[in-house]
């Protein structure tokens, strides 16, 4: 490669604002770990799987070490985090979020336990736990002296592990809808199991519904259950 090349190559990572799709753990260690990108605002997390999609495969395990050395190495104003068909744990996902503070768009779309082989399915971590709920709220700000996603304005939660704990998510949505020091949080979207593999998990007594007609017009909650 030439002198020209790697410059060329060099100055397009350091003004790339978009990176997404990976399709095998190790190569996201790799090159994640060689890689800075400070100009990055958009980061999708994401399994690449539109070729084999109908087949048991291996999941994408989220590496938190590198993950979070590559965000405070890039120094980066992430706005947009997609993270999909990824096993990730709660305490992972909330490291990684307390790192991003100017976040604006938040998806985080659980991997679906059907589409996994059993080795895969034994290991797996689903990220939208209670606790992952009960950080995300904005009292716990009191409690940790530090506020996690205070910009943040749209919410999209795919849930997949069989245990929604809908007293939590009420509670979140509800303390962001208007919390001083917390951007109105306008747009979520909840998803609870999908087409190929139905939702047949737990739920409370709490209607969502119930919270939807509680809460202003301007705010836009739609939850889907198949």
């Amino acid at each position: 490669m030439t002198s020209r090349r790697i410059i060329r190559w060099y100055l397009w990572l350091t003004k790339a604002s978009k990176l997404s799709s990976f399709r095998e753990s190790e190569s996201v260690k790799q090159f994640v770990n060689i890689l800075t990108f400070p100009a990055l605002d958009k980061l999708a997390f994401t399994y690449d799987d539109d070729e084999d999609k109908w087949l048991t495969h291996d999941v994408i395990y989220w590496p938190p070490t590198t993950m979070n050395a590559f965000i405070e190495r890039s120094a980066c104003n992430l706005t947009v985090l997609i993270i999909q068909t990824v096993s990730i744990s709660d305490t992972d996902l909330l490291s990684f979020l307390y790192a991003t503070p100017l976040l604006q768009v938040l998806h985080v779309h659980e991997p679906n336990p059907g589409n996994l082989d059993k080795d895969s399915k034994a290991i797996l971590s689903f990220p939208i736990t209670a606790v992952f709920l009960q950080n995300m709220t904005a009292y716990m700000a009191i409690f940790t002296r530090q506020k996690l996603l205070p910009m943040l304005e749209e919410l999209s939660l795919t849930i997949h592990h069989r245990k929604f704990y809908q007293d939590d998510f009420v509670c979140m949505v509800t303390s962001r809808y208007h919390s001083l020091g917390f951007e109105y949080l306008s747009t979520v979207k909840l998803t609870l199991g999908s087409k190929d593999d139905p939702w047949t998990g737990e739920e409370e007594s709490i209607d969502i519904d119930d919270l939807a007609r509680s809460l202003d017009d301007g705010f836009d909650l739609r939850w889907f259950k198949w």
